[in-house]
C-alpha cells in the first residue's frame, strides 16, 4: 500500500504573474482475490486546482477537481512482465466549472511493467468516454499515456521520467495533443521507520493546444507501507 502527494507547478498561460498550482493525493493498495489473480486497486482522490487569471474578464479561481478511481486486475504470480487490467471512473465532483468536466466518464486501463538489473519500465494508458453529465458541457473522449522509466543509482537514488501524454479526441487535430518532454530524480528516504519515496521531475511541452501551459514541474512524495512476508 501506497499513499502519495503530487504537487504540480506550471507556467501561467493567462494575465496573471502566478503560476498555475495543481495537488493530488492518491491511494494505491492491493488485495488478492485468490491464488490466481490479485486484485490492484488505484484510487486517486479529487485535485485541488490554483489557476490565475487567465485572460481579461476571465478571473482565475481556486477548489477541488474531479474524483477518479482507476481499478486493475492482475495475475497473483507474475511473471518477467507485470500487467493489469480493469475499468476507470471519472466522477464530476470538481466545485468549480473550470476544474472539472462536470461529466461522468468510464473507460478501460492497462498497465505493463518490467524490471531489469537497475531499470524499471513500462506505460499506463486509459481513455476515458462520458456516459452521463450536461448537454451543455462538452462530450469526453480523452486518452492518457504515461510511458515511465527508472534508473536505480546507490543509496536509494535513482533517475525518472513519466511524462502524461493526453489526447483530447473531441477537440481540432492541431489543438488535440499535449506531449512532455523530460525527466527527473528521485529517492528512497526513511523518516524514522517509515520509508518514503521523494522525487521532482521538469517538463516541456513539445506539443500543446493553444494557451496552455508551455512547462511544468512535478514533486511527489509518496509514503509506503511494504507488504510484510
Amino acid at each position: 500500500m501506497a499513499y502519495s502527494v503530487r504537487s504540480i507547478h506550471q507556467k501561467n498561460c493567462g494575465e496573471s504573474i502566478i503560476p498555475g498550482l495543481a495537488l493530488t493525493a492518491a491511494v494505491c493498495a492491493a488485495r488478492r482475490a485468490n491464488e490466481y489473480a490479485a486484485d490492484l486497486m488505484r484510487t486517486h482522490p479529487s485535485r485541488f486546482g490554483l489557476l490565475p487569471d487567465l485572460a481579461p474578464g476571465v478571473n482565475g479561481t481556486t477548489g477541488l477537481g474531479d474524483v477518479q478511481e482507476s481499478l486493475f486486475l492482475s495475475p497473483a504470480k507474475a511473471g518477467p512482465v507485470i500487467w493489469g487490467a480493469g475499468p476507470a471512473i471519472s466522477f464530476p465532483t470538481a466545485t468549480q466549472s473550470i476544474l472539472g468536466t462536470k461529466k461522468l466518464s468510464i473507460g478501460p486501463n492497462v498497465v505493463v511493467l518490467r524490471s531489469q538489473g537497475h531499470w524499471l519500465f513500462g506505460s499506463l494508458v486509459q481513455n476515458l468516454f462520458s456516459v452521463a453529465g450536461p448537454s451543455s458541457r462538452p462530450d469526453v473522449s480523452q486518452m492518457l499515456l504515461q510511458p515511465f522509466v527508472n534508473y536505480n543509482l546507490r543509496h536509494g537514488w535513482y533517475l525518472t521520467s513519466s511524462p502524461i501524454i493526453t489526447a483530447n479526441w473531441e477537440a481540432k487535430p492541431d489543438q488535440r495533443w499535449t506531449v512532455p518532454v523530460g525527466g527527473g530524480f528521485g529517492r528512497i528516504i526513511r523518516v524514522g521507520k517509515q520509508p518514503v519515496n521523494v522525487y521532482t521531475q521538469f517538463f516541456g511541452n513539445a506539443k500543446r493546444p493553444d494557451g496552455t501551459t508551455s512547462w511544468s514541474v512535478r514533486f511527489d512524495m509518496q509514503f509506503l507501507f511494504p507488504k510484510k512476508r
